[in-house]
């Protein structure tokens, strides 16, 4: 029984605690972050279909402030962007960019965890979030 106990704590632990190792950012940061996914949907959308990886912005087409946080991928959700830092079994976490051409907004059923991210006076470069996806056990 001990077992059990002990391995619930750890795959909560490992799984389901808040997005910590996701960085917060400083407004001129939280800035920079969207206008580069802003960038890099745009040239996204300007490669062509058959040269695309599905919906995966290539590495050229990250500015200095997604390449800075060292990204797993960086992905077009119907123009928005994520940008995913953390991806394994249980969980996929990073932040979620809306971008000003997009009119889709993110709706937080999609997520288990979606932070809007910002303050008074930031920047309107996009809209910011911190996200998290706790995948279902196989």
């Amino acid at each position: 029984m001990k077992h059990l106990l002990l391995l619930g704590i750890c795959f909560w632990c490992v799984s389901c605690r808040p997005s910590a190792d996701v960085p917060k950012l400083s407004a001129g940061e939280r800035a920079a972050l969207a206008a580069d996914a802003s960038q890099a949907e745009r040239g996204f959308l300007q490669v062509e279909l058959a040269k695309r990886d599905g919906s995966n912005i290539p590495k050229e087409l990250w500015g200095a402030a997604i390449r800075k946080l060292k990204p797993v991928r960086v992905v077009s959700d119907r123009v928005n962007v994520k940008i995913v830092l953390i991806d394994s079994d249980r969980l996929e976490a990073g932040f979620y960019a809306v971008v000003p051409i997009s009119s889709y907004v993110p709706s937080a059923s999609d997520f288990s965890e979606l932070t809007l991210l910002g303050e008074p006076g930031d920047a309107p470069s996009g809209t910011l979030y911190r996200y998290r996806i706790v995948k279902p056990q196989r």
